[in-house]
């Protein structure tokens, strides 16, 4: 009985494992095309580091708008591999990164992400959570920007330590 419970236990640490999507499922060009619009979301690996408790690796990237053949949007840039904030950089977007994402161990195909508008500049241009990408297949991504959503985090959703039950409720 103990072998059976412990070669259930390595089995499913197996398949955990192998079943994690790796940041590297996520990295490379991505377009999506209609009509005459054209959207490219570029994505590379990178690690970010602000100080004691560092996010660590993330993803980096940038995006594009083409209609009707002429660049509207063009925010695809050499970004580097490693972002240190310095008051030269305070900002992400500052150094050309206008797409953070992140992902949880418990969503292995799914990518939370900050995104940086910069029409828009939401803000001051300090980027819009609750956003998502779904890795779908090895040549789809699924991409949901929720403005809403990010805006109405960022200015009343915050909940504190201290927020009481009623809050979090709302």
């Amino acid at each position: 009985m103990k072998r059976l419970v412990l070669f259930s236990v390595f089995v499913s640490l197996l398949l955990s494992l192998h079943a994690q999507t790796d940041y590297n499922d996520f990295v490379g060009t991505w377009v999506y095309a209609k009509n005459d619009t054209v959207f490219k979301v570029k994505l590379q690996k990178g690690i970010i580091k602000y100080g004691i408790g560092d996010p660590g690796e993330c993803i980096f990237g940038g995006y594009s708008l083409t209609v009707k053949g002429g660049l509207v949007e063009d925010y695809i840039k050499d970004i580097p591999a490693v972002y240190a904030r310095t008051p030269e950089h305070p900002k992400l977007s500052d150094a050309g990164i206008y797409i953070r994402a992140y992902n949880s161990r418990y969503y292995p195909n799914l990518l939370g992400f900050l995104f940086f508008d910069m029409k828009k500049k939401h803000l001051f241009g300090e980027g819009l959570p609750c956003n998502v990408m779904t890795l779908l297949s090895s040549d789809k991504l699924h991409w949901k920007l929720n403005e809403k959503e990010g805006l109405w985090f960022r200015l009343e959703g915050g909940l504190g330590e201290d927020a009481s039950e009623e809050e979090e409720r709302r």
